[in-house]
């Protein structure tokens, strides 16, 4: 497993990671490789990169805390795609008989694991 400084990414990491002559673009393609690692070097329900205690992932089914789009809090519905760019999901949200019934865009704080 990886180890990192207190969490911090330092230049002599960077450096190591750089290939010798690659400039730039190589320092950049180092970095994106060295967050891949710190990321995966994190168990899936750890609560220090989300503050959260569960993760929410693709396909958990999860039951919102906010009303949005006409739909109370509380409806029931599953994760069918986290968001790259920030902290939101799709959820398809389901009726009382469990059948789907439309997809809404959540904070990933507006939903908890059932």
């Amino acid at each position: 497993m990886m180890r990192f400084d207190n969490d911090n990414l330092t230049e002599g990491y960077i450096a190591r990671h750089t290939p010798t002559g690659s400039g730039a673009p190589g320092r950049e393609a180092a970095i994106i490789d060295i967050a891949q690692d710190f990321l995966l070097s994190y168990p899936k329900n750890d609560n220090k990169l989300r503050g959260e205690e569960k993760m929410i992932r693709e396909n958990d089914r999860i039951r919102t805390t906010v009303e949005r789009n006409g739909y109370p809090r509380g409806t029931i519905g599953v994760v069918v795609s986290l968001y790259s760019s920030g902290p939101a999901c799709e959820v398809e949200l389901w009726d009382e008989d469990g059948y789907p019934i439309d997809v809404v865009t959540y904070e990933l704080t507006e939903g908890e694991l059932v």
